[in-house]
Order: C-alpha cells, then structure tokens, then sequence
C-alpha cells in the first residue's frame, strides 16, 4: 500500500507516480515516487516511499542541518529544513520540498500521511 497525504498546502495537487524496481546485490527494490506539482505545473513536491529492508536503509550526507523532530509519535529528521525522513512500519518515507515550504507546511503534511 503506497501512504497518501491526506493535507497539501494550496494550490499543490498531486502530478503522477512512477514504480521503480531494480536489483542490487541480487535483491530485488521497490519503491514509489509520488510527484505533487503547483497551480503553474512545476514540482514543488516528492513523496518517496521504500520498502524498509537494509538494501533500502537510509544514507545520505549533508553541509547542512538535521533536526530530530516526530511525526504521528515517530522518531524523524529534518534535514536542511526541507526534507523529512522517517519509519512508518515495513515503509521508509522520504518528503522532500522541490520548493519553498514552510517547516510547519512540511511537518503537516507528514503527519497527514495514511
């Protein structure tokens, strides 16, 4: 089952999804991309969602700051103010703001998450 935001900021309606499978290691991955866009047609938004498993564990690296905030009781980081990435059960979500979102619009919209 693939999480939807049940809250979006004004004037942002969801674009289009695409379902991505690859091998690595021999693993088979999976996950899904859910593009929100605004009124004007450009991608102010991306959804991520992968399914929890060590191939799939987050990495990244930043110059910049983690925050650790909760969504819905859950541990999360906030990275570089545009970027939430957390756990909901065999799901590792990943909401990343292609462009400018409040922190509370952010937050908000993780935790509206179903």
């Amino acid at each position: 089952p693939v999480l939807l935001p049940a809250s979006l900021p004004q004037d942002t309606r969801f674009s289009h999804a695409q379902f991505v499978r690859s091998r690595d290691s021999g693993e088979c991955l999976r996950w899904t991309n859910l593009h929100f866009v605004n009124g004007k047609g450009e991608e102010v938004l991306l959804l991520q969602e992968r399914e929890n498993s060590p191939e799939m564990a987050y990495v990244s690296a930043t110059d910049g700051t983690v925050e650790e905030i909760t969504i819905g009781g859950r541990s999360a980081a906030l990275v570089n103010g545009n970027e939430i990435d957390f756990e909901s059960g065999e799901t590792l979500v990943s909401l990343i703001a292609k462009a400018p979102l409040t922190r509370e619009e952010l937050i908000a919209i993780a935790e509206s998450l179903q």
